[in-house]
């Protein structure tokens, strides 16, 4: 079975990474959401995962969805966010997140 977030059916289920940015304190736009999603189905070993459509997706900006938790997370990443812009300080951290799932993704 394959997993992605569109359409209907088993394939359309909620994305396993959707905690992570409550935790985080803010939204990415759909593209890095899907693209986070994918790297962690795949990094967790699951058979068949869809790589998702991206070449649709817009731009819709970084939603903070809570200050507090944005600067606990950027903490615990050892990302500095006193005097800088929010957006920057969540730009860091989805960063983070893509560097961390590109050096675990399995080597084929």
């Amino acid at each position: 079975m394959t997993h992605n977030s569109e359409g209907a059916g088993p394939a359309a289920q909620k994305p396993e990474t959707a905690q992570v940015w409550r935790e985080a304190g803010f939204i990415p736009p759909p593209f890095y959401q899907k693209l986070i999603e994918f790297m962690h189905r795949t990094c967790m070993g699951e058979p068949g995962v869809a790589a998702p459509d991206l070449r649709r997706e817009r731009d819709t900006g970084f939603v903070i969805t809570d200050q507090g938790r944005l600067r606990e997370f950027a903490a615990s990443c050892n990302i500095r966010w006193q005097g800088r812009k929010r957006e920057c300080v969540a730009i860091e951290i989805l960063i983070a997140l893509l560097n961390d799932y590109t050096r675990e993704i399995p080597q084929n």
